[in-house]
């Protein structure tokens, strides 16, 4: 079967504006749910994670996210293209992440090169991302 130039995948990545989001894992059925989900009623599992740091494993998503870090070098074979043209694939990686492992992965271009600033970087973001 042919494709077309109209339905190419090239075609499709230019009419789509993004390939991942973030999308809430409990009910939000108005706003009254909000009083649930943030304040005040997020405020027990805040105290019991202060309480029990373990307990951040089964309060939060933490155990089911990544980061993606990318200082915008090595795209895909295309080379050093920075960090806003290489937001598609690091979008693509995400979708891959939870397509192909229920994982959801979150890029994070950042604004250098210098490997230590990497590092760095990386160490003070990982209390939010399991790696």
């Amino acid at each position: 079967m042919r494709t077309s130039r109209r339905n190419s995948p090239q075609s499709t990545t230019r009419t789509i504006k993004a390939r991942s989001r973030s999308w809430p894992r409990v009910p939000v059925r108005s706003f009254n749910d909000f009083a649930i989900w943030y304040t005040p009623g997020v405020a027990q599992p805040c105290l019991d994670i202060a309480a029990d740091p373990n307990k951040v494993w089964t309060l939060t998503n933490k155990w089911n996210q990544v980061a993606i870090v990318t200082d915008g070098t090595r795209v895909l074979g295309l080379g050093t293209l920075g960090r806003k043209p290489d937001c598609p694939v690091m979008e693509g990686k995400s979708l891959l992440f939870k397509y192909l492992g229920g994982v959801d992965a979150f890029p994070i271009p950042l604004a250098t090169k210098d490997p230590e600033k990497i590092i760095e970087t990386v160490k003070l973001i990982t209390p939010r991302s399991v790696a």
